[in-house]
C-alpha cells in the first residue's frame, strides 16, 4: 500500500510542478555545420579569439566568430583538446584527454608537453599568478 501511495504522490507532484520558461534567451549560430565532430572545450584569449577543442575530431580549432568559419589551429594527435585555458601571459594550455597529456603554447611558439600519464585529464584553470590547475576524471578523480 505504501508503494502505491508513494507512486501516486510522485506522479501528482510531477504534473503539478510549474513549467520553467526562459523569456529572454536567444540562440546565435556562430559556425554552420562543420568538421568539429563535437566541441568539448572552449577558450577565449585576451584578444577575444575563440578556440574550440574536439576530442572526437582530434584537433583544436580557432573560430572566426564574425566570419562564421573555423580552422585547425593545432592538428591531431596533439590538438585533441578536451579543455582549453589561457594564462595571464597569453599561454594557451589544453588537455589531451585520451592520451593523458597536458600541452601548452605561447603565441606561435613551440608546443610543449607539460605533463603525461594523466588518463582522463579534463578541466583546466589558471590563477592570476599563472599557476595552472588540472583535474582528472573517470579512472581517478583528482585535482
Amino acid at each position: 500500500m505504501k508503494n502505491r501511495l508513494a507512486c501516486a504522490a510522485l506522479i501528482a507532484a510531477v504534473f503539478c510542478i510549474p513549467r520553467a520558461s526562459a523569456e529572454n534567451w536567444e540562440v546565435s549560430r556562430l559556425v554552420p555545420g562543420s568538421a568539429f565532430h563535437g566541441v568539448h572545450g572552449l577558450g577565449i584569449d585576451k584578444a577575444g579569439h575563440l578556440f574550440a577543442g574536439s576530442v572526437a575530431g582530434a584537433a583544436l580549432y580557432e573560430v572566426d566568430i564574425a566570419g562564421g568559419t573555423a580552422k585547425v589551429a593545432i592538428p591531431a594527435p596533439v590538438g585533441m583538446a578536451d579543455d582549453i585555458a589561457f594564462a595571464p601571459d597569453g599561454t594557451m594550455a589544453w588537455t589531451g584527454f585520451l592520451a593523458g597529456d597536458l600541452y601548452a603554447r605561447k603565441g606561435d611558439g613551440p608546443i610543449r608537453k607539460l605533463a603525461s600519464g594523466l588518463p582522463g585529464i579534463n578541466s583546466l584553470a589558471f590563477r592570476k599568478d599563472g599557476r595552472l590547475y588540472a583535474t582528472t576524471v573517470f579512472r581517478r578523480h583528482a585535482l
